[in-house]
């Protein structure tokens, strides 16, 4: 090369130099490759996935493997040969006389190299996809990727080392070592918890850093005597656009010089520490804080203790060197190695994560619940990580500072830990009880740190003791101190104080006392012994070989059949004998009486159906009583309603398939007392039973009206009765009102929070491990949430009404424990209104199709007009719309002869309007379409609300029940006359 040529020429010249030289090199290793792929894509086994992954030659098949092998080999021996190569010839010298720079010349060996490996990787890439053996698509991107990073690495060993096999096997020793650093920090962030392998982004982090770091490493070890011949022209730079001066290379070589054999020993305890935290019994979150707080304080009075102990701090006040970059440069250099003891303290923990079963322990669904073994971290999120260092910070800052004012080491040490672990503990119930801001908990252990390097220059001068060192001390405790205190309490005022923030106090004190409260006792024992009686004769007769089969072959279980009859109509004697056995036993006093007591209950005096009758007489009893509840919602208790419910319901079905349809109305009342015991001061969870056991009530009233034996007139008399009675107890008023229930579920919610250890060792799936304690997670949440401001805090929480939805900013609630519990708590008003607007439609058309039985049971026709059936003493007065803005009447009509259909019948068609486009997209048989219109014979009764929009269509769609509905049509309208007569 000549002077004047530029790097496109010399590029040009290395390509063809390394192609002579390794041209014959490259061509043997591209025909050796070609005939092994060839040859195992013959003759070897293909792989096998359903093989372990340990046995590699199996599940990726020889000539899979073969491929792997022959990329990495290329890559590492075009990059091992680029200046190893140069070295064993004794060209290097000649390389170093070119009139050009080492980067260039790097640069342009390492595109020559590039080209030489991506000709025999393309090589081999084209005759494993030929041959079979490496499909076309992903696996050659790996393949490429593989063949990069032994290039990578090649290149490495042959910048170091001066011969090529030397190149090879200092690359893959490099390599590994360095891919066990990277792999260590990289699992803890982005590993899947209990699993040894890396996530998408840690992956490609991973491999990108593989293939950086050689390559990096290798330009920075090449180029290096050029940057030493610039620097003793006073010309180099670190930076192109900054001078590196001497003070601050003197100020770096002090402190790596100072720290470079205390780490070691630090970075023992470190490990030491770790492994204590692997023990079985020592809960590791617990003892890490402490931990934490004690490497924090060392690491910063350590950073200045030589200073202090040998007097060096002088040399400081002689301006000898920067004293504020000197200690910047100090203070810099203690947090890295800070973090790096950190990290040490965690690779046994991570260790243990990877290796052990994590599943028996927990849930561990983020990184630091998976280290800890705790599920607390899962709740906490994000701010669990400012739990954890927190002390290690505060600890930092106040050992900075305390190295300054005291001499001595272990004195400094001690005040360091109890100031800073005095300041990290304040903060402790704040980071357990959610809603922290980092800006709240970074600032003091900042002043402190700031305060401590304006104090440098009078430290140096050893002029503390003056006013002006004093006075700026002070300046900076004190606000430090402002800000801690501001913030703690500042938690308490950014939650708006809510008047009726205790409403839910006055509300439950308001209900009937536990003593006045028997009507719902006795309900409430007679649903518990009535579903752990069913439980006990469910073994007897629900045995696989009693069980009856569906169309499919399928076996269908007893509670199934049970549920169908409530569907269908209940099922004759001989169709399903067990199921009427099962009921009778249920109902048999003796039969009952031989099974065995609940130890943990009162068994009653009376058989359960006689206790729930006796009940049911006072419909203002408590199903649950809300200070019974301990603050969290017994789904145990609610089943056992629905059970009753079933099991009374079904007695009354089963006795008119005997022909006794007149006892359906006693039945009838226990169900109906139940419903207004279960809604009268429950909690949503109460509501919701309340509207499924009416759903079930109905459900059985229209399989009573359907079946083949009707009722007499009188039974559907005192079945209008009965259920016009209820509908005026369950809505006395006009428009819905669900405060009472939001008002229990808050009292329920402020019980959980003021006792959580009833609650969140379950919540979060903690074990005791001993019977007179709490596990440590739950002592500590205990005590976080009964410090005075805390205690506060929850108080106005509970004020914002939670249990009806989250504010618009929830901030202050991220990062609480239970978190979970108080979203189970909330519900919409609106859906809650809506659910029980619906309910009541359906509860007053019932009403109104028993006053028309009996109304047509008298007269042989159905009433032009309800008022009729007022007048006629059927009904204290015609029910009113749910839907309706204002109180009026539910509509009512005859069908009217319009049409005829195919038989010759007159009638009306009603029809639906036209599904949507959303909603036919909701069907599932695209594009068949449910029927959309009805024939409806003539004088037929209809019964009709205007439905949610409001507007009266005049009950011109098809009824509910008859067709299928995506939606609810603009009218909800019902037929009178029973659907299903047997």
């Amino acid at each position: 090369m000549n002077q004047g040529d530029g790097p496109l020429r010399l590029l040009q010249v290395v390509v063809w130099k390394e192609w002579r030289e390794h041209g014959l090199v490259i061509t043997v290793l591209a025909v050796f490759g070609l005939a092994t792929l060839i040859a195992t894509a013959l003759l070897a086994q293909p792989g096998n996935p359903s093989a372990p992954a340990t046995d590699i030659v199996r599940f990726l098949g020889l000539g899979r493997l073969a491929a792997v092998m022959l990329v990495m080999t290329a890559g590492m021996v075009c990059g091992s040969a680029l200046f190893a190569n140069e070295r064993e010839n004794g060209t290097f010298t000649y390389l170093e006389t070119l009139p050009i720079s080492r980067a260039w010349l790097w640069l342009a060996k390492l595109v020559a190299g590039l080209v030489l490996t991506l000709l025999l990787l393309l090589v081999n890439l084209v005759t494993a996809v030929l041959a079979g053996v490496v499909p076309f698509g992903s696996p050659l991107l790996a393949l490429s990727v593989y063949a990069a990073m032994a290039f990578a690495w090649g290149v490495l060993g042959s910048t170091w080392t001066r011969s090529t096999l030397a190149a090879v096997g200092v690359g893959v020793l490099a390599a590994v070592v360095t891919a066990i650093i990277l792999l260590v920090p990289m699992l803890m962030v982005w590993s899947v918890p209990g699993q040894p392998w890396l996530r998408p982004r840690g992956l490609y982090l991973f491999v990108s850093l593989m293939v950086a770091v050689p390559l990096g490493l290798s330009w920075w070890h090449f180029t290096g005597p050029d940057r030493r011949r610039a620097a003793e022209d006073r010309q180099a730079s670190l930076f192109p656009w900054r001078r590196v001066h001497y003070p601050l290379l003197a100020c770096l070589w002090l402190v790596r010089r100072q720290w470079r054999w205390p780490v070691l020993i630090l970075a023992g305890i470190a490990l030491t520490g770790g492994l204590f935290l692997t023990l079985p019994l020592v809960t590791a979150w617990l003892f890490w804080l402490p931990l934490a707080l004690f490497l924090g304080a060392l690491i910063a009075v350590l950073s200045l203790s030589d200073e202090q102990i040998h007097a060096t701090h002088r040399y400081w006040g002689e301006q000898r060197l920067p004293v504020v970059a000197l200690g910047l440069t100090k203070l810099i250099g203690a947090a890295i190695v800070l973090g790096l003891l950190l990290l040490i303290l965690t690779i046994p923990l991570l260790v243990r994560a990877q290796v052990g079963n994590y599943l028996e322990k927990g849930r561990g669904y983020t990184l630091l619940a998976t280290l800890f073994r705790s599920p607390l971290f899962d709740e906490l999120g994000g701010h669990g990580w400012r739990l954890l260092l927190l002390p290690a910070f505060y600890g930092f800052a106040a050992g900075w500072l305390c190295s300054l004012l005291i001499r001595k080491r272990v004195p400094a040490m001690g005040v360091a830990v109890i100031v800073g672990g005095m300041a990290a503990l304040l903060w402790m119930p704040s980071l357990l009880a959610g809603g922290t801001h980092a800006w709240q908990l970074w600032t003091p252990p900042l002043i402190w740190l700031l305060t401590g390097l304006v104090l440098l220059p009078a430290w140096a001068k050893e002029r503390l003791g003056y006013q002006r060192g004093w006075l700026t001390l002070l300046g900076g405790l004190g606000i430090s101190a402002v800000i801690l205190a501001g913030s703690l309490f500042g938690r308490i005022w950014e939650i708006p104080a809510n008047p009726e923030a205790e409403a839910d106090i006055a509300y439950v004190s308001s209900l009937p006392s536990l003593d006045a409260n028997p009507a719902g006792r006795d309900m409430r024992t007679a649903a518990e012994v009535c579903a752990r009686q069913a439980s006990a004769l469910l073994a007897r007769y629900d045995e696989p070989g009693r069980a009856l089969s569906d169309s499919t072959g399928r076996p269908v279980r007893l509670e199934e059949r049970l549920d169908n009859a409530f569907r269908m109509g209940w099922p004759e004697e001989g169709r399903d004998p067990f199921l009427n056995q099962w009921l009778d036993a249920l109902y048999n006093e003796q039969a009952v009486a031989a099974i065995p007591a609940n130890p943990t209950s009162a068994t009653p005096l009376q058989p359960w159906f006689t206790l729930a009758q006796n009940a049911a007489h006072d419909w203002t009893g408590l199903y649950e009583h809300p200070q019974l509840l301990g603050g969290v919602n017994n789904w145990t208790t609610y089943d056992n309603a629905r059970r009753l419910a079933l099991a009374v319901l079904a007695r009354g079905l089963q006795l008119q398939r005997r022909g006794q349809p007149d006892r359906f109305p006693e039945f009838l009342h226990v169900t109906l007392g139940l419903i207004q015991h279960l809604r009268h001061g429950a909690p949503l969870q109460g509501f919701y039973t309340a509207l499924e056991v009416e759903r079930l009530t109905l459900s059985a009233l229209e399989r009573w009206l359907e079946a083949p034996h009707p009722p007499a007139w009188l039974p559907l008399y005192h079945a209008a009765q009965l259920l016009e009675r209820h509908d005026n107890a369950a809505a006395p008023t006009h428009s819905f009102d669900p405060t009472p229930y939001f008002l229990t579920e808050r009292y329920l919610l402020r019980e959980a929070f003021n006792a959580p250890s009833q609650w969140l060792p379950t919540y979060l799936g903690l074990s005791k491990h001993f019977l007179d304690r709490d596990p440590p997670e739950v002592e500590m949440i205990l005590l976080a949430w009964n410090v005075p401001w805390e205690r506060e805090r929850n108080r106005r929480l509970l004020g914002l009404g939670l249990e009806s939805g989250l504010p618009s900013d929830p901030t202050f609630l991220i990062g609480r424990p239970g978190f979970g519990l108080i979203l189970g708590h909330m519900r919409n008003p609106a859906e809650v209104v809506e659910h029980e607007r619906y309910l009541r439609t359906v509860r007053r058309v019932t009403i109104l199709r028993l006053a028309l039985h009996c109304y047509f049971q008298q007269f042989q026709e159905y009433p032009p007009a309800l008022e009729l059936l007022v007048r006629q003493g059927l009904l204290a007065a015609v029910p009113v719309d749910p839907y309706a803005p204002t109180p009026e009447p539910i509509h009512y009509r005859l069908t009217r002869p319009e049409v005829t259909n195919a038989e010759g019948r007159q009638g009306e068609l009603l029809r639906n309007p036209p599904l949507t486009l959303h909603e036919r997209r909701l069907l599932l048989q695209a594009p068949a379409t449910p029927p959309i219109e009805v024939f409806i014979p003539a004088q037929e009764p209809l019964v009709w609300s205007i439905g949610p929009d409001q507007i009266d269509q005049g009950g011109r769609n098809a009824p509910l029940g008859l067709i299928f509905n995506l939606s609810r049509p603009p009218d909800l309208v019902f037929l009178a006359r029973p659907q299903n007569p047997r």
